[in-house]
């Protein structure tokens, strides 16, 4: 498995590590370790599949590497709407997670940021299936049990 963008001591820094707790203490959870470690692969796919046409991301270590800050910030954003989704579907933090790394995710899709230390891709392996917009959380059921797929 890769080296996630982000690590749970980061995401505590930026919640407080009893609100993270609480998150991803969520009834029929196998664990809060396994809830925030599904949280955490879930938001790091989402950019890999975001970044992936653009940037050839090298493994990295989230707690000693500065260069790509920027990849931890839009992991700690991801994962923290991941954590809420679960608890509380339809409130603002969700979005406001979300938005945060959106804005992140399309300057980058669009040119305006770079991924320090990534290799960009050339332009024809850059322009096959680049999408100008990000839309996250679409996979799984909220706390009600509704499928997230259903606005799709």
């Amino acid at each position: 498995m890769p080296q996630p963008y982000g690590t749970r001591l980061q995401l505590d820094r930026l919640l407080g590590s009893t609100l993270v707790q609480a998150l991803a203490n969520r009834h029929g959870a196998t664990s809060v370790d396994a809830t925030y470690t599904q949280a955490r692969a879930d938001a790091d796919a989402e950019i890999d599949a975001a970044l992936a046409p653009l940037y050839v991301i090298a493994t990295f270590d989230p707690a000693n590497n500065e260069d790509q800050a920027v990849l931890t910030r839009i992991s700690n954003d991801l994962t923290a709407a991941r954590l809420f989704q679960a608890r509380h579907a339809e409130g603002v933090d969700i979005q406001s997670y979300l938005d945060s790394a959106d804005r992140v995710l399309d300057r980058i899709v669009r040119g305006v940021y770079d991924v320090p230390g990534a290799t960009k891709r050339s332009g024809e392996e850059a322009s096959a299936g680049v999408a100008s917009s990000t839309r996250h959380m679409t996979t799984g059921v909220d706390a009600d049990g509704c499928d997230l797929m259903s606005e799709w």
